[in-house]
């Protein structure tokens, strides 16, 4: 005699734990097939709460919450809440590992759903650092408008934190002042774009060379002029402000 196979569906929550035939166990099987049945047979399944862990790591620069380590018994179905801390001079990057029940890779303050075990690391990256930045800014006139003048703009800076080349981008704003407290404002590259710039390990002028950012009539007057501002902003990757310089021209 033959019957047809025996299934053991754990409900919401649960797995199987074991399945025993006759007193013995055959495992964690899904569906058991008695064949050849001649006598009386026993079988029982047993099941258990269904339950995961969550290992959670920092990279360096920052912490996490709950702090990094493994946690146990989380029941199938359990959304924690996850929180990414950067240190000082860092800032949050993304999460990595197994977030595909990561409501938002990108936020440091997000949630995970448990229906497996999981492992994963908030990412944080460095700051960017530029020590003792100097703005040069110099204005010249044009060989044929004497009293039209341009202006030249370059950066100098004694270290930075870089160990690789990288990019950022730069902005910069002129303002002829006048006396009754109204400007004329030039922007480069304009008031809403930003200039690319490869900051390298060791260079500390940019550009390099004699070259120099171009701002043209931003200033105009019998002789050099003395009232035009200027002001300059450097931004990493993620558009974060990492420098700011201002000065008079000369």
């Amino acid at each position: 005699m033959q019957i047809s196979p025996l299934a053991f569906p754990p409900t919401g929550g649960y797995q199987i734990a074991d399945v025993k035939v006759d007193g013995k166990s055959v495992g964690t099987v899904g569906s058991y097939e008695f064949t050849n049945v001649t006598t009386d047979h026993t079988i029982a399944a047993t099941f258990a709460t269904s339950t995961f862990n969550l290992t959670i790591s920092a990279g360096t620069g920052g912490t996490t919450v709950p702090e990094p380590g493994t946690y146990y018994n989380y029941v199938k179905g359990t959304v924690l809440d996850i929180t990414a801390i950067e240190d000082d001079d860092y800032e949050f990057d993304k999460w990595t590992g197994d977030v595909a029940t990561v409501t938002d890779v990108s936020s440091a303050s997000t949630t995970i759903g448990m229906n497996s075990d999981k492992s994963i690391t908030a990412n944080f990256t460095k700051i960017f650092t530029i020590e003792d930045l100097k703005l040069h800014a110099n204005l010249g006139s044009r060989s044929d408008e004497k009293d039209v003048w341009d202006l030249h703009v370059f950066i100098l800076f004694n270290k930075n934190d870089l160990n690789q080349d990288s990019n950022f981008t730069i902005r910069i704003k002129s303002s002829q002042e006048y006396n009754d407290g109204t400007a004329t404002v030039k922007w480069f590259p304009s008031q809403d774009g930003t200039e690319l710039i490869v900051i390298s390990p060791g260079q500390n002028r940019y550009p390099s060379g004699n070259d120099a950012w171009l701002l043209e009539t931003v200033g105009t007057g019998k002789g050099k002029q003395k009232d035009v501002f200027v002001e300059m902003w450097i931004y990493d990757n993620n558009g974060n402000q990492v420098a700011y310089a201002s000065k008079y021209a000369n």
